[in-house]
C-alpha cells in the first residue's frame, strides 16, 4: 500500500467527509498518516463542516490545527441561536475571530432608524394600493452587544454581561448521547426536524424536548438562559422550488409600541391551519405549502417561538400587482392570554419586503429581510 503514489492516496482521502474516517485512514501506515494530515483536506473540512472560510493571510496555524484545536471543542457553538427569553430576548450570533483565536457570542438588537414615522399605519381593508413611501417607515438599525468570549488558547470563558469568568457553557444533545460528531449543531438533526427547534422554549428544564440541542449560560443563581440553534434556510429562487421558498430567512418587522422584532420565516409543508379565525370556527385544513413567520424576539403579548403570521392561500391579482396571499395572524392580550388568530393579507412587495394587513386591527405592518 505504501507504494501507491501520494497524489492517488490524497485523492482517496479527499473523498472522506468524516474526520473519523480520516483517523482510521491514518492508522494504516506512516504514509497514510502523512496524507491524512495534508492541509488541503482540513481546509475543505473547515469550510464543509463549520462554514469557516478565511483569507489565507489571516491563518497563522495550519487548517489541521484550526480544526482539531479550535473547531472540535468549540465549533458546535458557531452560528445563529435563539434564546428562550420570552420577551425582547432574541437572536445571538456566535463567530470565530481567527486573528486572536477567540469565539465571540453577540446579541443582535434592532431599532427603527425612522424616528419620524409611525411603526403602524392605518390601511383600509379595500385599499390595496402600495405606496413606495411606506417602506420609509421601517429602517432597521442593527447593534451587537457582546455576551461572552471563549479564549480557545486558555479555554477560559468570560461573560461580559456579569463581568466574570464562567466555568463552562453547558451544551446538551439529548439523543445519541454517546455518538460524537462534527459540524454545526443543527447538523445533528435531520433536515425536517431542525426548524422545530425554534418552537422549544425550555420553561421547564426538568422535561426537555424529545430531540433537542441547546446550551445554557448561567449568569447568576436567578438567571439562566437557554439557546437553541437556528437552522436558517437560504432563499431559493430557481424554478424547481415553490415560489414562497425565496422568502426563507431572518426578517424584522414593527409591532407598534413593542418596537421592532425579529422573526424566522420559512416555507412549511402540510401546515395545519387554526380551526378558529376571527372567533369563527371552521373545518380543519392542512395547507400543502404555507409561508410561516415565528417570533424570535417576542413581546408580552405574543412571546418568542409563537407564530406571528402565515400566508396560506394565493389571491388572484392582475399582472401589474404584487403577489398576495390570504393568511392568518396571531394576537393576544398581555401575558399571552386570550390568544387568537385573525385574518391577514400578506403582500409580497419584493424578495426583501413584505406587507401584512391585520384586518381586525385595521393596521398594516412592514417586514424586511435582515441584512447584517
Amino acid at each position: 500500500m505504501d507504494k501507491l503514489p501520494y497524489e492517488l492516496l490524497f485523492s482517496i482521502a479527499s473523498h472522506l467527509d468524516s474526520p473519523k474516517d480520516l483517523c482510521s485512514f491514518s492508522r494504516i501506515s506512516s504514509l497514510f498518516l502523512s496524507v491524512s494530515r495534508d492541509d488541503r483536506i482540513w481546509k475543505r473540512l473547515c469550510y464543509q463542516l463549520y462554514n469557516i472560510k478565511f483569507p489565507l493571510d489571516e491563518i497563522e496555524q495550519s487548517f489541521y490545527d484550526l480544526f482539531t484545536k479550535i473547531l472540535v471543542p468549540y465549533g458546535r457553538y458557531l452560528g445563529y441561536w435563539k434564546s428562550n427569553e420570552k420577551y425582547y430576548g432574541g437572536l445571538i450570533n456566535i463567530h470565530l475571530n481567527i486573528s486572536d483565536e477567540t469565539i465571540i457570542g453577540e446579541k443582535i438588537k434592532v431599532t427603527n432608524g425612522s424616528f419620524d414615522a409611525p411603526h403602524f399605519f392605518f390601511d383600509d381593508d379595500d385599499d390595496d394600493d402600495d405606496d413606495e413611501t411606506d417602506e420609509s417607515f421601517l429602517k432597521p438599525v442593527y447593534t451587537k452587544m457582546k455576551l461572552f468570549t471563549i479564549d480557545c488558547k486558555s479555554h477560559q470563558i468570560f461573560c461580559h454581561q456579569c463581568n466574570t469568568p464562567h466555568q463552562e457553557l453547558p451544551w446538551i444533545k439529548n439523543f445519541d448521547s454517546n455518538q460524537q460528531y462534527f459540524g454545526l449543531s443543527q447538523e445533528a438533526l435531520p433536515v425536517n426536524e431542525r426548524s422545530s427547534l425554534i418552537e422549544h422554549d425550555h420553561n421547564s428544564m426538568d422535561s426537555p424536548e424529545g430531540h433537542d440541542i441547546y446550551f445554557t449560560r448561567h449568569c447568576s443563581d436567578n438567571l439562566s438562559i437557554v439557546y437553541h440553534p437556528l437552522s436558517i434556510s437560504q432563499p431559493r429562487t430557481d424554478d424547481n422550488n415553490h415560489p414562497l421558498s425565496r422568502f426563507h430567512g431572518l426578517w424584522v418587522g414593527s409591532y407598534g409600541g413593542h418596537g421592532l422584532e425579529l422573526l424566522y420565516v420559512e416555507l412549511c409543508h402540510d401546515f395545519t391551519c387554526p380551526t378558529t379565525i376571527d372567533g369563527t370556527s371552521k373545518d380543519a385544513e392542512i395547507v400543502p405549502n404555507a409561508l410561516v413567520a415565528r417570533k424570535i424576539s417576542g413581546d408580552p403579548n405574543v412571546p418568542h417561538s409563537k407564530i406571528s403570521f402565515a400566508a396560506t392561500h394565493a389571491i388572484e391579482v392582475d399582472s401589474n400587482s404584487p403577489i398576495c396571499y390570504a393568511g392568518i395572524g396571531q394576537i393576544a392580550h398581555t401575558g399571552y392570554t386570550d390568544a387568537q388568530f385573525i385574518r391577514t393579507k400578506i403582500i409580497l412587495i419584493s424578495d426583501n419586503t413584505l406587507k401584512v394587513t391585520w384586518y381586525a386591527l385595521h393596521h398594516t405592518s412592514l417586514f424586511k429581510r435582515c441584512l447584517f
